[in-house]
């Protein structure tokens, strides 16, 4: 199947990858890495907290705690499998290709956009703020009628 990510790995006559394809090679390796990174630290916090909440005894193979060794074992796996999946890389490939094509806004779009925000949040809380003020006043004399009778 050709996509357009295998248009831009393209291979130059000599056997040498394009220096977009390199690019793309390298910044997909990045963040193969940091998600990897993200998984160990995930893992390592969520076993040790199960380790210590099932009050099981502290084991330290290699001078380190079991939640490192599992962490590290498991996140380790799954980067070299999905390094050498060739669905997985043509799947980044492809995200890679698709995220040079967006159009990022330019920094004076951005603070114009996070403005008009702030604006539209600060409208609709000080809309849902009153609509709570009526009910609440509404709530609290019914309640004072009721007990009155």
């Amino acid at each position: 199947m050709a996509t357009e990510a295998n248009n831009l790995r393209a291979i130059t006559p000599g056997g040498v990858p394009t220096r977009q394809a390199s690019e793309n090679r390298r910044y997909v390796v990045l963040v193969q890495l940091l998600i990897a990174a993200g998984v160990f630290y995930a893992l390592e916090r969520l076993i040790e907290l199960i380790w210590r909440a099932g009050s099981l005894p502290s084991i330290n193979p290699f001078g380190m705690h079991i939640a490192n060794s599992i962490a590290f074992i498991v996140a380790g796996g799954a980067l070299i499998y999905t390094m050498r999946n060739v669905v997985a890389q043509t799947f980044a490939d492809e995200v890679a290709v698709e995220l040079r094509k967006v159009t990022w806004p330019t920094w004076k779009e951005t603070r114009q956009a996070t403005i008009v925000v702030i604006i539209v949040v600060a409208i609709i809380a000080s809309i849902l703020g009153f609509f709570d003020l009526i009910w609440a006043k509404l709530i609290k004399f019914l309640l004072s009628y009721g007990a009155a009778s």
